[in-house]
């Protein structure tokens, strides 16, 4: 179940045949009983996701608890009662994830609850970090030599919860348009014909590129490297191509056309990324080397877990959106036809600037004296001069 789960998650297809037999069966065990092969195939591919998600949360919640409940004497009391607020967050949210797990069947419930617990799971770590912790330390910073000394301490504290937030926050963040993007690669396999996906890749990808400029960009001024330049670029040329993929997934395909544009991104994407990241890291590597061991192994952990978790919640919210926007009624549906209408209308308005004006005087419409466009004009009839008419 493992390596099927995480070839099905990783791997952003969604196969028909790829079904296992207890999933088909569960399936149409349920009521009302689930025939379509798309959606068994959707269903399955997503049971896979939550599956992988849920497993690589616990070495993370693990990791993040052996991290942050270090304490020594000198440790505020309201560090400590943050970090234990949010250990305990992420273990509830674990717990929450494995219990979700064996009803997969349960898709439209389970997106909702999945949504609200992932948004507990998400804003946690940014509602902590606006606690000013660094004013927990007065009480040490008081018993400073000098002001100047205890200033001195007030600034590397602020930098230190500063890198911290920095390490917590940066794989939420990244990961959420990771998600986005991977969301919409899922969404255009399941449903070729759709435009929405292809709009959201090409919205989400310029908003990484800023995310993740500015996240590399601190620690590159530590190092000062070369690599990290390097391999900045051609992390934003990933994001860069797809941008121009996403804009030719916006065109409706038929099912074999939209797995061979998907591919092709998805090569170009990933051999750009993984060559521009681990340039970043060679550049990087003053730093990386400095870190915990622990913190690198949660730091890329806790990045893959979140990317799986926004993979799934996204394709769940860009499927309803899609459901939405074709219409439950019968009104709505009607309403989305003289949508369509009107802007077929609308951006068609402006297709025939380039003929020319109609002579003065002449009802604007109304078709030139002459031959139809196109031919040729008439001569005299054979035997006739030329010049003379009859």
């Amino acid at each position: 179940m493992a390596m099927l789960s995480m070839r099905r998650a990783f791997r952003l297809r969604i196969d028909a045949n790829e079904v296992l037999d207890d999933e088909r069966a569960a399936m149409m065990a349920t009521r009302p009983a689930v025939t379509d092969e798309t959606q068994q195939a959707f269903l399955a591919w997503r049971r896979s996701v939550l599956f992988m998600a849920a497993l690589l949360m616990v070495p993370v919640v693990l990791l993040h608890a052996a991290e942050q409940l270090r304490f020594d004497d000198t440790t505020p009391k309201d560090w400590k009662a943050l970090a234990t607020i949010q250990v305990f967050v992420d273990i509830g949210f674990t717990i929450f994830l494995w219990t979700q797990v064996p009803r997969w069947t349960r898709w439209k419930r389970q997106s909702r609850a999945l949504l609200g617990a992932w948004m507990v799971y998400f804003l946690t770590p940014f509602l902590v970090f606006l606690y000013p912790l660094a004013s927990s330390y007065s009480e040490q910073l008081a018993g400073a030599e000098s002001p100047e000394m205890a200033q001195a301490a007030r600034m590397a504290i602020g930098v230190t919860i500063g890198a911290a937030a920095l390490v917590t926050l940066a794989p939420k963040i990244i990961s959420l348009l990771q998600g986005l993007i991977r969301a919409s690669i899922a969404t255009k396999t399941l449903f070729p014909g759709a435009s929405a996906p292809g709009w959201l890749m090409v919205l989400a990808a310029p908003l990484y590129m800023i995310v993740f400029y500015v996240f590399v960009l601190l620690p590159y001024h530590f190092t000062a490297s070369g690599l990290v330049v390097l391999g900045l670029l051609l992390v934003l040329a990933a994001k860069g191509s797809l941008v121009r993929a996403g804009l030719g997934l916006t065109r409706p395909m038929v099912a074999d056309t939209a797995r061979a544009a998907t591919k092709r991104a998805l090569s170009l994407w990933i051999t750009l990324l993984a060559t521009g990241a681990a340039l970043i890291v060679g550049g990087l590597w003053d730093l990386v080397s400095r870190a915990s061991g622990l913190t690198i192994l949660n730091f890329g952990l806790s990045m893959m877990s979140n990317v799986l978790l926004l993979t799934l919640i996204a394709t769940d919210g860009l499927i309803s959106g899609l459901d939405r926007a074709r219409g439950t009624s019968a009104d709505e549906r009607r309403l989305a036809d003289e949508v369509h209408g009107q802007l077929a209308a609308f951006t068609s308005a402006g297709m025939h600037d380039d003929v020319a004006a109609p002579p003065a005087g002449m009802p604007p419409g109304m078709p030139p004296a002459g031959p139809p466009p196109g031919m040729p004009p008439a001569g005299p009839p054979a035997g006739m001069p030329p010049g003379m008419q009859r």
